[in-house]
């Protein structure tokens, strides 16, 4: 068993991960197409692209109504299933359909309210509200007990919907330039450009999963998203140290290998990438098990963007960054011939000699050393060292 161990160790020690850059692009593409094909199906069955992509209400407008309940509003109270059928068909009566349906907290354990959350019947605010005081009144009747501040509803408009979606957009920029900004300045533009290519791989990867599964787009994605593109970075950075570290002794050199600095700095960082991982996952894992349903929309695509982010991290971000630093250094050498020829034009430069680029696999030749020679400060006469 041990040395099987050592031999899996070993294998994944002299992996290659810069070698499979098109397998690794592959992946997140046949998960793109499955997230596209399962939005379009589902959008023609229901109609409606909003219910394909499971928009929640945050963003698309629609009504929750809170019924106070106290401990019979958890899943747990076997009155639990009576009251959410009785409640549910008294909305759908009304032609509408409940799409989400969750226990939140009140102030004590007798506060406690049952939540039902459905689309607005009409972009019409006054038919939508005649509906909902319907259906105000269907939930009334069946608890005459309650006072009115027990039972009650808010409407989320158009308005509000669209005017949150542009705020939501507006910090996930912010947070995507200012994550551009930093690495610029503390590494280089390849390290840049390489970083913000991952990042958005990863809060696509992170909405395709979270559509296929369908879990409700909202607010509390977004939350979700930011946190995960400020997580996934910390490891791309990581890694990216480590790369600047081990170009050093070779920051002159004609040919670098890129791939091969890439690979070592993976290998030196990847106990650090798993456990940090690991440790987090295990928190959220938690919270999502023991927590509300409001807090699973959070905390799942939470863990969909941890699995998501070390993926890229580990898989995409230093063979990018090797190709991007091939391309960058031939065009590096490209504008300095066009400039050394320039001078040359002008008479202010020395005859231009052209720019070597070598191939990866090539290794620039070395000088043959020349005999050192000695001189006897006595006499005027040299004399070779001897081998």
């Amino acid at each position: 068993m041990k040395k099987n161990n050592n031999n899996f160790l070993n294998g994944l020690k002299n992996f290659k991960f810069s070698n499979k850059l098109p397998i690794w692009i592959a992946i997140p593409c046949v998960i793109i197409v499955i997230a596209f094909i399962v939005v379009m199906s589902l959008s023609i069955i229901k109609g409606s692209a909003s219910v394909g992509f499971n928009i929640g209400i945050d963003f698309d407008g629609g009504t929750i109504l809170s019924v106070t309940l106290g401990d019979e509003a958890h899943s747990d109270n076997p009155n639990y299933n009576t009251h959410y059928n009785n409640i549910k068909s008294a909305i759908e009566s009304e032609g509408v359909s409940v799409s989400y349906v969750q226990t939140a907290s009140g102030s004590s354990a007798e506060n406690d309210v049952l939540q039902f959350r459905y689309r607005n019947p009409s972009d019409d605010a006054d038919a939508t509200f005649a509906v909902n005081e319907k259906i105000l009144a269907k939930v009334k009747a069946l608890y005459p007990s309650l006072t009115g501040t027990q039972i009650s509803y808010e409407t989320i408009g158009k308005t509000a919907a669209s005017d949150l979606i542009q705020k939501s957009a507006i910090a996930m920029a912010i947070s995507v330039v200012l994550i551009l900004i930093y690495i610029i300045f503390r590494f280089e533009l390849v390290s840049g450009i390489t970083a913000i290519i991952c990042t958005l791989h990863d809060a696509l990867l992170m909405f395709c999963f979270t559509v296929m599964f369908r879990i409700p787009i909202n607010s509390s994605y977004i939350a979700a998203t930011i946190t995960i593109i400020a997580y996934s970075i910390n490891n791309t950075i990581v890694i990216f140290d480590r790369c600047r570290e081990l170009i050093k002794p070779v920051k002159d050199a004609k040919s670098i290998k890129y791939e091969e600095i890439g690979d070592n700095a993976v290998h030196a960082t990847m106990t650090r990438s798993l456990f940090t991982t690991f440790t987090t996952l295990v928190t959220v894992a938690l919270l999502a098990i023991l927590g509300s349903a409001s807090m699973r929309e959070f905390t799942v695509p939470i863990i969909i963007g941890l699995f998501v982010g070390l993926y890229s991290s580990v898989f995409l971000a230093t063979p990018i960054w090797s190709k991007l630093s091939y391309a960058f250094d031939g065009l590096r050498l490209k504008r300095l011939e066009k400039k050394a020829a320039k001078e040359a034009e002008e008479g202010n430069g020395k005859p231009v000699k052209k720019a070597v680029v070598y191939e990866k696999s090539e290794e620039p030749k070395k000088a043959k050393k020349k005999p050192v020679a000695y001189i006897n400060p006595k006499k005027n006469t040299q004399f070779k060292k001897k081998k």
